[in-house]
């Protein structure tokens, strides 16, 4: 396997994202036929039945990624045959790719701040009483609950940017 530093420092990341989502999709749903006209691309009639099994057409060798990546290209090739049957224009491939890997990554980050919400609340509201002395202080008024709910969205941000 090439090292990192044998590889090109100036990557299109745009258009290897596409080259890959092509080849990943030829492989699921078949090849992609293009029509002359506005340039769409339109899925083959033979596309009607996609593989139940996306692992059986891809290599041996997958990861965890492979497999979210392929079940989000057959979910692409499922909207996009349902989108050619209608007549609607196709999704573009790459932009469905980011649309629902941002997506993911936003589940993501707010079930990890959902479950560590109220523990790291009640900490930094422990703290902020043994600063003022006061083990009954609570934050009261609209401006100061307002401060104090976002210092924890903060913390909850450092949280889950230190532990990955």
């Amino acid at each position: 396997m090439p090292k990192l530093s044998e590889f090109p420092h100036e990557i299109d990341r745009r258009n290897l994202l596409t080259a890959v989502a092509a080849v990943t999709t030829s492989r699921v749903i078949g090849p992609i036929d293009t029509k002359v006209g506005a340039g769409q691309a339109l899925l083959p009639e033979s596309s009607a039945a996609l593989p139940i099994s996306i692992t059986a057409v891809l290599p041996i060798s997958i990861t965890k990624a492979d497999i979210v990546t392929a079940t989000r290209l057959a979910e692409i090739a499922r909207r996009n045959r349902l989108r050619y049957e209608f007549g609607l224009p196709l999704l573009s491939v790459a932009t469905e790719l980011r649309r629902m890997k941002t997506a993911g990554d936003t589940e993501k980050v707010e079930r990890f701040r959902n479950a560590l919400r109220e523990p790291v609340f009640q900490k930094m509201l422990a703290r902020a009483r043994r600063q003022r002395g006061d083990m009954a202080w609570i934050p009261n008024g609209f401006c100061e609950r307002w401060q104090f709910s976002r210092q924890v969205e903060m913390r909850l941000k450092r949280l889950y940017e230190r532990v990955g």
